[in-house]
């Protein structure tokens, strides 16, 4: 799978596949957990060995939201995400 990245400011879209049959785009926010749960992350971010502390929170919230129907089959096999 080819991936394209292109990166406009805060905002950055990957194109999964070569025919652009999937985009995902991010952009930079802020939120306020309670440090409990950010220790939390932080630990399961270095249990996990993520690079960084957004993968391990995007894979998790990714993983819920496909847990509980809210992507639809091929955003599941895009992201690879099995439920």
């Amino acid at each position: 799978m080819r991936q394209r990245v292109f990166n406009t400011g805060s905002q950055v879209k990957l194109l999964a596949t070569a025919d652009n049959t999937v985009c995902r785009s991010f952009e930079g926010r802020s939120i306020s957990l309670p440090v409990k749960v950010w220790r939390l992350l932080e630990r399961l971010k270095n249990d996990r060995q993520d690079p960084t502390l957004s993968d391990t929170i995007r894979v998790l919230l990714l993983n819920h939201l496909a847990g509980n129907s809210y992507l639809e089959d091929r955003e599941k096999k895009a992201l690879r995400i099995t439920v």
